[in-house]
């Protein structure tokens, strides 16, 4: 799995400045570990269900289980 590519797709899919906010990033684990804090915020705020299915897709991928 190529986490720095999901980070960026997953950044423009949400309409979130790329280059400004995770263009430092360059190791998969640090792109894997961001992409599970953009998941856990957003599921704090909105809560699981209200995920997209390619949100939730990408949260098996990463582990991350409903609540």
């Amino acid at each position: 799995m190529n986490w720095l590519e999901e980070l960026k797709y997953y950044h423009e899919f949400m309409g979130w400045n790329y280059d400004s906010d995770i263009s430092g990033i360059k190791t998969q684990a640090e792109a894997k570990q961001r992409l599970i804090e953009d998941l856990d915020f957003i599921i704090g705020t909105n809560g699981y269900g209200e995920l997209f299915i390619s949100e939730k897709e990408l949260c098996k991928k990463l582990g991350i289980k409903e609540v």
